[in-house]
């Protein structure tokens, strides 16, 4: 079965209202268009009702990110969804160099296949 997912960039608190009028399969919310998405936690209790449909990214610049992320902050933000069971994607290099959880709510982006090494 096919799916459409559509990218929503968040650069602040008042871009997660689009993700109501969102009509596709599932959106993926784009973090690193802020250096600190950290507000995204304080949002969560509003997006559980999209729970299903919503898959979380923060990029790295390497990987076509927009605005550097601290590892730090990231790696957390990853670590609190991942234990709300949201869907996230989180690039394979970070992953293992930070033992990010890797479940069936983990989406692991590769940008070749030997990266895929976990």
């Amino acid at each position: 079965m096919v799916k459409v997912v559509a990218s929503l960039p968040i650069k602040g608190k008042q871009d997660l209202s689009k993700v109501k009028d969102i009509s596709s399969d599932m959106m993926e919310l784009r973090l690193d268009y802020v250096e600190d998405p950290s507000f995204i936690l304080e949002e969560l209790d509003y997006l559980r009702s999209f729970r299903d449909r919503v898959i979380f990214t923060i990029r790295s610049i390497q990987e076509g990110g927009v605005k550097h992320v601290n590892e730090e902050v990231k790696a957390k933000i990853y670590e609190h969804l991942h234990d709300l069971n949201f869907i996230v994607d989180v690039e394979a290099e970070f992953a293992s160099r930070h033992k990010t959880h890797v479940d069936e709510n983990t989406i692991v982006h590769v940008t070749t296949l030997t990266e895929f090494q976990m």
